[in-house]
């Protein structure tokens, strides 16, 4: 089970369509009429210590890290150079590069120009953490 939809660090969602929540409330609800085994997926950002001790309380068995791990050798992406430091780009999937680049049909937006897509999530750089 999910919980939460859109609330990482890149994650534009729940601003630019007005849907996501987090889930905390339902949980009662579904662990009744649920039988079998749960896996929770936390999908709030744990850049902030403070979010993965509020996974940890809702007994969340994986969290979503994305913006630690962006920045190390491992992802994917060229490093670039920037005012004298390196960085490597980071971006959701929703975000406009991302759209442009082919992932628009996840976003129902496969029959749009480039100049119409409706981006929901943004590009940035993250610090290169080399080994």
């Amino acid at each position: 089970m999910k919980v939460g939809i859109g609330p990482g660090s890149i994650c534009t969602t729940r601003i630019v369509t007005g849907v996501g929540c987090r889930r905390s409330p339902l949980f009662p609800t579904r662990w009744k009429r649920w039988k079998g085994p749960v896996f929770r997926l936390s999908l709030t950002a744990v850049s902030v210590s403070r979010r993965y001790r509020q996974s940890d309380r809702r007994r969340c068995a994986a969290v979503m890290v994305g913006s630690m791990l962006a920045g190390t050798e491992e992802s994917p992406g060229e490093i670039e150079l920037y005012q004298g430091r390196s960085y490597k780009s980071y971006r959701g999937m929703g975000s406009l590069g991302a759209m442009s680049k082919g992932s628009s049909d996840r976003y129902f937006q496969s029959d749009n120009a480039a100049d119409k897509l409706v981006p929901e999530g943004i590009e940035g750089r993250v610090a290169y953490k080399a080994a």
